[in-house]
């Protein structure tokens, strides 16, 4: 199978996969007279469990994603999002609630193997391509399912209740694609093909003696192989100032978009939970289009204006300031539409900042290891959102916050990073030592010059 076929494959399950159109009003589903939950559960006791979840489960497909050969992997992600939907469309307890969030947890983290999955079958010089197509065909989803979702509604097609089997039917048509994608032979870890590289890392194990069968050793030397590389990698990445610097970013607007969108139907909900203004499937649509727009403006302004160091950290500050009182906005709002704006200019700042972040890290690495570091910093971002849900949301330390301070709390988190990026980049404006010292030679070189000429 060619590449372009492949690409087609690709964007097909992708686009299936998106249409969920039940998830802009899963909140409201998920109470009466639906399902028997309320929003103070859903805050503490069921939504947390999926913040907990994405941690854990990020790091085992991380390392397994690799050593099955993507394709498995992707055919998970298929079932998982079965699973999600079934659980919530026939279990009605509070345990299945949370097992849902569990089984949704896994379907997040199996995305990875589908962006992976490119660079292990598509060859070098159609990356590009096959990756445009495989995003533009994600957002489209969306788009529609945003879409299709408020029209149903609006014209009384479906209730909330039925949209969840409409997000079952395109996750089993997605599924059902999975099956044609032809397997990977190689991978970027446990079956790369022999470098120079490997062969280095082959000779640092010669001494190492596994006492297994033949066929077990070669699979230990396999594995030893594959993790060293892997750290090499990453010692390798983290080392480069610059690439901890956006990674930094990364976590953290990442950590705060998530929160930020998981909670938000709460927010909506505590601010007016009337019918009539119930307008999440659209405002769910036009927040895709804006953003995907407002990420391909990223793309060219990055490469063409705002590449120099001193402007990418004031955009990001600006930005990152700008995100906060979007928060802000969109927690406090009299009115659910004003919020819904709000909502909108969040995801728009947020596509733009990352859409920066992703290229600046993305330049400093060698193609094989983007999914590793980038997988990483997920799991970095993972590591602070459980960190702010166990302290703002749970009640591990009785802080006991409604749903308008924790996102207050959300909005406090990414000023703070603003002003992390406002402080390097007065560093960065401040002379360093060397230019320093060649000012002081230089100004003595000329006194030196000065006095001879006095004396001549």
């Amino acid at each position: 199978m060619n590449w372009y076929h492949i690409s087609l494959l690709l964007c097909f399950f992708g686009f299936l996969k998106e249409i969920r159109p039940s998830e802009p009003f899963i909140s409201d589903y998920m109470q009466l007279p639906y399902r028997n939950v309320t929003s103070e559960e859903l805050n503490r006791y069921v939504y947390p469990v999926a913040t907990y979840s994405n941690l854990v489960l990020s790091v085992i497909v991380l390392l397994i994603t690799d050593l099955l050969r993507y394709k498995p992997i992707i055919i998970l992600n298929g079932i998982c999002g079965i699973v999600t939907w079934s659980l919530l469309l026939w279990t009605k307890s509070f345990h299945s609630a949370q097992l849902t969030q569990v089984s949704y947890s896994l379907y997040v983290a199996c995305e990875v193997a589908y962006f992976a999955y490119i660079y292990a079958k598509v060859p070098k010089e159609h990356f590009l391509a096959v990756s445009s197509h495989t995003r533009a065909a994600l957002l489209m989803g969306r788009f529609i399912s945003g879409i299709l979702s408020q029209l149903f509604l609006y014209f009384n097609l479906m209730d909330i209740h039925t949209l969840n089997y409409f997000t079952l039917g395109a996750q089993i048509a997605a599924t059902s694609i999975t099956v044609f994608l032809p397997s990977v032979r190689q991978s970027i870890y446990f079956y790369r093909e022999k470098t120079s590289s490997d062969e280095i890392i082959q000779e640092s194990h010669s001494n190492y003696k596994c006492h297994l069968s033949d066929s077990q050793s070669v699979e230990c030397d396999k594995c030893q192989q594959a993790f060293t590389l892997m750290w090499k990698q990453l010692k390798c990445a983290y080392s480069n100032r610059q690439i901890v610097l956006w990674s930094v970013w990364y976590a953290c607007g990442m950590c705060a978009f998530v929160q930020f969108f998981s909670y938000v139907q709460l927010v909506w909900i505590e601010i007016d939970n009337r019918p009539e203004v119930m307008w999440n499937g659209a405002i769910e649509a036009v927040a895709t289009l804006f953003s995907a727009a407002i990420a391909l403006l990223a793309s060219r302004l990055h490469v063409n204006y705002i590449n120099t160091k001193f402007k990418i950290q004031l955009v990001l500050f600006a930005l990152s300031m700008s995100a906060s009182g979007a928060i802000f906005v969109a927690s406090n709002a009299p009115n659910r539409f004003l919020s819904y704006v709000s909502y909108i200019l969040f995801c728009m700042f947020y596509n733009f900042t990352i859409t920066i972040s992703s290229a600046e890290i993305a330049k400093e690495l060698p193609d094989d290891s983007y999914g590793l570091i980038f997988g990483v910093n997920t799991f970095f971002a993972y590591c602070l959102q459980s960190i702010l849900v166990a302290i703002v949301a749970t009640d591990t330390f009785e802080l006991k916050l409604s749903i308008i301070q924790q996102m207050n709390v959300y909005g406090g988190f990414l000023a703070i990073v603003g002003c992390l990026y406002a402080l390097l980049m007065v560093i960065s404006s401040l002379p360093s030592s060397n230019e320093t010292n060649t000012k002081k030679s230089d100004l003595n070189r000329n006194s030196v010059v000065d006095e001879n000429y006095v004396t001549i």
